[in-house]
């Protein structure tokens, strides 16, 4: 509902001709990281002034103010000056690419990128395009740019465009299918993703917080509670005290 109404159904419209769901609960979880800092806002006005408020995070109102950070576009000034939608986002061909073996990011950014992918590929006519040399001209033939790259990249293996882009500042990254995040080194080593004991439940995977504090590391702590598992350090009570203040009252 949320993504629907703030737009963010539309963008996909806009990228791929139907207005489908981004594939995560993201209004949910960018909600909730918008409430956290708005509380700490908060917290920092109440030990300034010593007086609270009241902190409201509407869901469909911060979505789309996600959203039109960018989307806004041409509707940016009054009068409009061309029309909303970022357009290399919402381009059809704004996507991963099929390489000789895999899937990849590749996406050369400004001119320098786009003309020493094209070389790199051997294709001097294409890094030479006036379609692609300027910003203005580029925004007009972003899907060719796209269909380009998407056709070249199939000449070579993911590892060998790693190493190409990395050698010419090219923005690049493999698609990591999310069952290898189980056990690609980077995110088991970092700790984000690693292997608990919950006390019930038998071995389960966990992911950690992704942030890095240097003096106050974060952690998962415990594991998920049972149901009613905490209530008697919530509420205060004993669980004998709490069996008398439920149980049935004798005649």
């Amino acid at each position: 509902m949320v993504q629907a109404s703030s737009g963010m159904a539309d963008l996909m419209r806009r990228a791929t001709g139907t207005p489908t769901y981004a594939p995560t609960i993201l209004a949910d979880k960018l909600c909730a990281l918008t409430i956290v800092y708005s509380v700490l806002a908060a917290v920092v006005h109440q030990r300034t002034t010593g007086r609270g408020q009241r902190v409201e995070v509407p869901m469909a109102d911060t979505v789309l103010a996600f959203n039109l950070v960018e989307h806004l576009a041409g509707h940016t000034f009054e009068p409009p000056v061309g029309p909303m939608g970022f357009n290399r986002s919402t381009t059809a061909g704004h996507q991963a690419v099929r390489t000789a073996d895999g899937w990849a990011c590749i996406l050369p950014y400004t001119e320098k990128n786009i003309a020493d992918f094209f070389r790199a590929a051997g294709r001097d006519d294409l890094a030479a395009d006036p379609r692609f040399g300027d910003p203005a001209s580029r925004a007009k033939h972003y899907s060719e740019l796209y269909d380009e790259i998407g056709k070249i990249a199939l000449e070579k293996s993911t590892d060998q465009w790693q190493k190409i882009c990395a050698e010419l500042s090219i923005p690049f990254a493999p698609v990591l299918e999310l069952e290898d995040a189980e056990t690609d080194p980077y995110y088991t080593g970092s700790g984000l993703v690693s292997l608990a004991e919950h006390p019930t439940e038998g071995t389960y995977r966990q992911v950690g917080p992704p942030m890095i504090l240097s003096a106050t590391p974060a952690a998962v702590r415990r594991h998920p509670p049972a149901r009613g598992e905490h209530t008697s350090e919530l509420i205060g009570y004993a669980g004998e005290e709490i069996a008398n203040l439920v149980s049935p009252v004798s005649e």
